[in-house]
């Protein structure tokens, strides 16, 4: 894994704290979580404006 981390420039925290939050989470799920969090960022724009 340090191996993994070091090759794409992320620390060890970073991994093990994307796999704590994302465990279980399937492809489909993951694409979903994206699409929300994009529309969110999106209205929050909207609220900011």
């Amino acid at each position: 894994m340090a191996e993994l981390c070091r090759k794409h420039m992320i620390s060890d925290a970073t991994l093990y704290t994307w796999r704590r939050r994302h465990s279980g989470m399937g492809f489909s799920d993951g694409r979903r979580l994206k699409v929300l969090e994009d529309k969110n960022a999106r209205l929050k724009k909207l609220l900011a404006e």
